[in-house]
């Protein structure tokens, strides 16, 4: 109790310095970006600032413990005009504070995309965008003479591969987010209809891929992580994030030094009974007081020219006229035929309840269309 009690007192003092002492800022800006991601950002706010001649003050906070940081603000009644936070975290925060409705009218037109609603409302904007692809270890791939699997049910051909060569076909790491690519491509609609007939043939068709030692138990406990096990020449294929990507570059750098070949390709996700699907990720701004210079901000955050320097510090843009080359490109041709990343009251509690539940599915202990009711009750009970 002493030690909560001393957390919340110090988030508070925390707010209150935060807020108070650059009340003569026009703008203030709480970010939870990396040192790299940081100097792009300072050089977009550093352009608004010439071109609207106001001053804006950025606050970097960390990324552990945020949301709690910015509760602690408004229980202050200090809080910035605008927040950079986990999507995840947008109804708990319009239940605390009713976030502030961004206007949308200034949007750019090849931006739309990154106006996130709740209940309605237009109460985010994304900032910064992720997103999953098949990641391929070209140089084995070319060595064994196989094509790229187009569809997933192509997986299912290379089920011999880990017998003949010890090389599983594919790593996957397993959570409700993990999976909702796959969830999408079988044709769910929503999360809270998970059960459905096509929640129930995407997860017995995971199941079949671990029956046949096509998946190489990589999210298990104890496993060989897919990143790992690409580069160490288990996995041929693999599902994971753009972020990925230099530390990628970065191995196929060190590797030809001494010598050795480590050469990556990133594929768009093969196609399943309802199409082609990515799980999207990223972070977004919330507004958190009626400063009309924060939707300034955003509309200008997500203008061509901004989103031009954030493509040039490694970040998938989110306005559409960016012209992107590979593989960038791959990420953000996937998201745009991709279902919207959904937003969920108590998602964190829900991946808790669930991921468990698909663990039981994955290693084939328990039956997929009683299992996969279980997880819908629990998603639809924790919305109410």
């Amino acid at each position: 109790m002493i030690k909560s009690t001393t957390l919340v007192i110090a988030s508070l003092i925390f707010a209150y310095l935060l807020a108070g002492c650059h009340k003569k800022a026009d703008l203030e800006i709480w970010v939870t970006y990396s040192p790299q991601e940081l100097k792009a950002f300072e050089k977009i706010v550093n352009n608004f600032e010439n071109t609207y001649h106001v001053k804006v003050h950025i606050a970097r906070i960390p990324w552990q413990g945020h949301l709690t940081k910015i509760i602690m603000s408004i229980i202050a009644n200090s809080t910035p005009d605008l927040a950079r936070v986990d999507p995840v975290y947008i109804p708990q925060l319009f239940e605390k504070s009713k976030l502030y409705k961004i206007d949308t009218s200034i949007i750019p037109k090849a931006a739309k995309s990154a106006i996130l609603r709740y209940k309605g409302l237009p109460v985010a904007i994304t900032d910064q965008v992720t997103a999953l692809a098949l990641f391929c270890r070209e140089d084995l791939r070319n060595k064994l003479s196989l094509p790229v699997p187009q569809k997933w049910s192509d997986f299912l051909k290379l089920s011999n591969l880990y017998k003949k060569y010890n090389i599983y076909p594919l790593g996957i790491y397993n959570s409700l987010w993990w999976h909702m690519h796959f969830l999408f491509s079988f044709g769910i609609d929503k999360l809270t209809n998970i059960a459905s007939k096509e929640g129930i043939e995407c997860f017995k068709f995971l199941q079949n891929l671990e029956r046949e030692d096509i998946e190489g138990k990589a999210w298990q406990t104890g496993g060989l992580p897919p990143e790992r096990g690409f580069i160490e020449g288990r996995y041929l294929f693999i599902v994971t994030g753009s972020w990925q990507l230099a530390y990628f570059n970065s191995i196929k750098s060190e590797a030809k030094k001494v010598g050795k070949n480590f050469d990556f390709k990133v594929y768009p996700m093969p196609t399943g009974p309802a199409g082609r699907n990515t799980s999207i990720g990223g972070t977004c701004f919330v507004k958190l007081s009626n400063n009309k210079l924060a939707d300034k901000f955003l509309a200008f955050l997500l203008t061509e020219q901004s989103q031009q320097i954030w493509y040039r510090s490694g970040q998938i843009p989110i306005n559409s006229k960016v012209k992107t080359t590979y593989p960038i490109k791959v990420f953000q041709q996937l998201i745009a035929v991709s279902h919207p990343r959904p937003i969920l009251k108590n998602y964190p509690k829900i991946e808790e309840e669930v991921n468990p539940l698909f663990e039981k599915i994955l290693k084939l202990e328990v039956e997929v269309e009683p299992t996969m009711r279980k997880v819908e009750d629990i998603i639809r009970n924790l919305q109410k």
